[in-house]
């Protein structure tokens, strides 16, 4: 395991954490989101430290992630009782923009640290068009 790729992941992954969920859930609300402090930050550093422990101590790859971070998304979304969940209409189109993001998320910092963007570019364009199928789905709703 490469310690400072290691390390590199789970900061930049924090900080993409703390941003999305900033853009995406938190931005009208900024004051029920510290009241939650600091349980909230130890929240989204449990999930990078799940992925990072995929990644760089048990080396799985790509695809074996992915799977594991199906789960794990729709475990917390579940927890976290996502509107987009709640309805078998928004469910699939939901679901897309919920892979979207938790794939920006976990893997974005990976392949940006990797340098390996351009071996992953479907999956980099798929996973950073979720602000573009967020606004759809908002349109739609």
């Amino acid at each position: 395991m490469d310690k400072s790729k290691a390390r590199a992941y789970i900061i930049l992954s924090f900080v993409f954490w703390i941003i999305i969920e900033y853009i995406t859930t938190w931005r009208t609300n900024l004051s029920v989101w510290v009241s939650y402090m600091p349980w909230i930050l130890l929240q989204y550093l449990f999930i990078i430290l799940i992925f990072w422990f995929l990644l760089f101590v048990k080396n799985w790859n790509y695809r074996r992630v992915l799977i594991a971070m199906l789960i794990i998304m729709y475990g917390f979304e579940l927890l976290w009782k996502n509107p987009f969940l709640s309805s078998p209409l928004l469910f699939i189109p939901g679901s897309i923009v919920l892979i979207q993001l938790w794939g920006f998320l976990t893997f974005l910092p990976y392949f940006i640290i990797r340098k390996s963007t351009k071996q992953h570019m479907i999956s980099t364009i798929f996973y950073c068009l979720w602000p573009v199928s967020g606004l759809v789905l908002a349109f739609l709703i």
